[in-house]
């Protein structure tokens, strides 16, 4: 169940309840009630599995304005009820499309295949904060091994010296 944040040249584990804790994401389960949260929840859960049902079996990649953009085959009354209580709860701007790939990135990172995503800036900038608008791409690689870390030889900086005088 692991997904693998590979934007950077260490791989590093995305971790499922790290990812469930996201403020933004927190903010929106404390303000809608639950019926409501677990309709979105399950509406998040129900493209990721569209998304790999439709896909190459080894690789697949979605941004979320692909799963819940206008262009989504998601049915328009679920896009829409997500989209409608995240801005309720967490307003229009910049916030609710964290929210949104926030709900994304933790939904992947429970899932059973071995998820990849790379973050990357566009061209793009945001009208609000004049910043390069990142996008995260999401695909599955079950062939994918995270580099192991190398084992300590046990001795650290004052081990190391000790070791150096003794010989």
């Amino acid at each position: 169940m692991p997904l693998y944040d590979v934007t950077f040249t260490n791989p590093r584990l995305v971790n499922p309840i790290d990812a469930e804790n996201y403020d933004v994401i927190q903010a929106v389960k404390r303000k809608r009630q639950a019926n409501t949260w677990s309709r979105m929840v399950q509406t998040v859960d129900e493209a990721i599995d569209w998304a790999e049902q439709t896909g190459a079996h080894r690789l697949i990649w979605t941004r979320s304005a692909a799963l819940f953009g206008h262009g989504s085959l998601q049915p328009k009354a679920r896009v829409d009820h997500l989209w409608d209580n995240v801005i309720a709860a967490v307003g229009g701007d910049v916030t609710c499309l964290k929210a949104v790939g926030g709900l994304l990135r933790w939904r992947i990172s429970l899932r059973t295949d071995t998820w990849l995503v790379y973050r990357k800036d566009t061209d793009e900038k945001d009208p609000t904060t004049g910043k390069l608008i990142t996008v995260s791409e999401y695909w599955i690689n079950n062939n994918f091994s995270p580099p192991q870390k190398k084992k300590s030889s046990g001795l650290d900086l004052s081990g190391l010296s000790q070791a150096w005088v003794a010989n």
